[in-house]
């Protein structure tokens, strides 16, 4: 999206003006928090990654992210194995944009996989199976880990490296805690699309 607005295909050099664009991931996440009940609307004010990606670039963290991402690697006792994991904070004036779509905004754990990294055991076995207590218990900047989800950390990385605005919705469909799950997935999707973009056009 960044090359299509910011870079020449023709001469293939960046823009002398450059377009900053606000990017809003709408998508379904399951709640870490046993308070959190089916089909509310989760904002991602910050976003915890255990990718690694924005560890190739020459990319600056704030201090309130590089703070709560070391805080975060040493409440949980984070494995030498695995890529460190990184902090990025949403964008405010999206987050105060959206401000009545959501009921809650928090934390938002970003998994690199579907099944080992959102500590789910199949034939696999989990090397550290009890870190997801670690996950629900850590608090950092008034703020407590709200939902798993498998992009959010990258979204917010690329976003701020290339200058530009980002924010995450997500609507639960899943308390992974409760152990509860939506039975009616598509509904819930369509109304956080509907909420979402009627808070656009106001």
């Amino acid at each position: 999206m960044d090359a299509a607005v910011n870079i020449n295909p023709n001469t293939r050099l960046v823009n002398k003006v450059l377009r900053k664009l606000n990017f809003l991931r709408l998508g379904t996440s399951g709640a870490l928090d046993p308070k959190i009940k089916l089909h509310d609307i989760v904002c991602s004010a910050a976003a915890i990654g255990m990718d690694g990606v924005p560890h190739f670039y020459d990319f600056e963290f704030s201090q309130d992210e590089l703070a709560m991402a070391d805080r975060f690697s040493q409440d949980c006792g984070w494995p030498e194995k695995v890529a460190s994991p990184y902090a990025v904070m949403a964008s405010k004036h999206l987050l105060d944009k959206f401000e009545g779509v959501y009921n809650h905004k928090g934390i938002t754990i970003t998994a690199n996989g579907f099944y080992g990294p959102q500590n789910r055991e199949l034939r696999g076995r989990l090397r550290n199976p009890e870190i997801e207590e670690s996950y629900r218990s850590f608090s950092s900047h008034g703020m407590s880990v709200t939902n798993f989800e498998m992009e959010t950390s990258g979204i917010y990385a690329l976003s701020k490296m290339l200058g530009h605005s980002h924010l995450t919705l997500c609507v639960i469909l899943a308390n992974r805690i409760n152990k509860e799950f939506s039975l009616n997935p598509e509904e819930a999707v369509n109304s956080l699309i509907d909420r979402a973009l009627n808070s656009l056009s106001s």
